[in-house]
């Protein structure tokens, strides 16, 4: 497969996340669900094409990170319906929320036979869970104590998971398979902070949305072109 085929991909992809966007603006918040699920499955299908056609075919790491791409596609679509549908919002935000964290100890798995030491990992990704968490916590104080656990559970996993493509890289930097995995990695990591400290923000930052939108696009198509080059 020529990966030419990439450029096209990520275009759309972009196409669709600014016309998401434009609808949400416009509060046509049942034809954002269309937009955002297109977007999604953008990067599903390249992965889907990276994991027949790349290097690792049929290996443990590109089933797993394949099977949490599907995981974190249904959940764009599921966590976006409360805006749309306000009787299940308490519905839509734990069952997306649940969904993307299932997506992301996918990743971590598929990450762990990859890199060595891997206490290490783990430490570094505790650390930067809870940096990361006290901050956000001291600015969001009247988030209840149950959100604030599972907030550190969830940006744990992330940071664990993205330590790891950063240590893999490290140790295979002549492999651009492992570099597009690391960044998008690091934009995922990115995404879910920001996304964790707009959503319970009394007073949400429309560029922080916007920005946090498009690095989780980002991270998801870089990790799906992970998965043919290397």
């Amino acid at each position: 497969m020529n990966t030419y085929i990439f450029i096209p991909a990520y275009l759309l992809c972009y196409v669709l996340q600014i016309l998401f966007l434009i609808k949400e603006k416009k509060q046509q918040l049942v034809q954002t669900l269309y937009f955002k699920g297109a977007a999604s499955l953008v990067f599903v299908l390249l992965a889907a094409l990276s994991f027949v056609f790349g290097g690792k075919t049929q290996s443990f790491f590109a089933v797993f990170i394949f099977t949490g791409m599907c995981f974190d596609a249904l959940a764009d679509v599921v966590f976006n319906l409360r805006f749309a549908f306000k009787k299940i919002e308490k519905l839509s935000f734990l069952g997306g929320t649940f969904l993307f964290f299932t997506g992301h100890v996918f990743y971590l798995i598929a990450m762990i036979p990859q890199v060595e030491q891997l206490w290490i990992y783990f430490v570094i990704g505790l650390i930067i869970a809870l940096l990361s968490q006290f901050y956000i916590w001291l600015v969001l104080k009247e988030v209840c104590l149950a959100y604030k656990i599972y907030g550190t559970i969830y940006i744990f996993s992330v940071s664990s998971m993205t330590a790891m493509a950063t240590g893999n890289f490290i140790a295979n930097y002549t492999s651009t398979g492992a570099l597009f995995f690391a960044i998008g990695a690091v934009f995922f990591l990115i995404s879910d902070l920001l996304l964790i400290l707009n959503t319970f923000r009394k007073e949400k930052i429309y560029p922080m949305r916007v920005i946090s939108f498009v690095t989780y696009y980002t991270g998801q198509l870089l990790i799906a072109t992970s998965l043919f080059l290397l």
